[in-house]
């Protein structure tokens, strides 16, 4: 495909270099030519001439629009089939109710006053977002392969809060039961076959707490799972979620509300785009 006027030209004088070396020219030429040898005449071969030399021209300026169509036709079919083959690339995309929360019992080692570490459970309130592989057509590269997120937070002025380059998809196995040697990226990058759909964690609130927190493979490393850095304030909080992986890149913005203590999150909206 053309990638600017240059190339355009360059094309268009191409074909038309060929189209004039071709056997229409090569006729009127010859015509000329037998015109110039047979009449003697030279009024009349003059004339003959002359209207030889304008049809030439005619010719000529009509093969040059001959040239311009057949380069807008080949960049025309280049661009359909492209456009076809991008309809069975992967598309990944929140459906329905997508972003939503739910209660989860959070279980944790902490010291006791006695100085032994003992597990406690203390519900979460945790907010999540489905994302789905529905490509508008079936085909053999429509599975997404080692996709990834990054999710960024902003408060109500745009400020933004926290950034988690690598988000966590839900489903992924927990840091605590996976081997240590397992390469982090097979976590962080998963695989969409065409119609799953998977989680992504955005962000989690005890219950009876003000804060809230940004979700991702990090948390579990520290007390509690609150990552000092991932802290979220009390009020709404607008979120861009970032999905990448080859042929995909998916851009959704969501926003959710922490009321603070004794209420949990609770999702507002989303919408996304597809960037690719």
């Amino acid at each position: 495909m053309f990638t600017g006027p240059k190339e355009y030209i360059l094309k268009v004088s191409n074909l038309w270099g060929k189209a004039i070396s071709g056997p229409v020219l090569a006729v009127i030429s010859l015509v000329l030519l037998l015109i110039q040898q047979t009449i003697t005449n030279e009024t009349t071969t003059t004339g003959l001439l002359k209207w030889g030399a304008w049809l030439t021209l005619g010719m000529a300026l009509y093969l040059v629009m001959v040239a311009q169509y057949k380069a807008w036709r080949e960049q025309w079919l280049e661009r359909k089939a492209l456009a076809d083959r991008i309809k069975g690339f992967p598309l990944l995309q929140p459906v329905g109710n997508a972003l939503y929360t739910s209660l989860v019992p959070f279980q944790f080692n902490v010291r006791s006053k006695s100085g032994q570490m003992v597990v406690r459970q203390q519900n979460a309130s945790v907010l999540q977002l489905k994302i789905t592989n529905q490509p508008k057509v079936n085909s053999s590269e429509a599975d997404g392969r080692r996709i990834r997120a990054t999710v960024r937070f902003y408060d109500e002025t745009g400020r933004e809060l926290v950034t988690m380059d690598n988000a966590r998809w839900a489903d992924s196995t927990q840091q605590r039961d996976r081997d240590p040697s397992v390469d982090i990226t097979s976590v962080l990058a998963v695989d969409f076959p065409i119609g799953i759909t998977r989680p992504l964690d955005i962000a989690f609130k005890y219950i009876e707490e003000d804060e809230c927190y940004a979700s991702n493979d990090d948390n579990p490393l520290y007390l509690e799972f609150k990552k000092p850095d991932h802290l979220l304030p009390v009020g709404k909080v607008n979120v861009v979620a970032e999905i990448q992986g080859p042929f995909v890149r998916t851009i959704v913005k969501l926003s959710f509300e922490n009321a603070g203590k004794g209420e949990g999150l609770r999702a507002l909206e989303y919408s996304w785009e597809n960037k690719f």
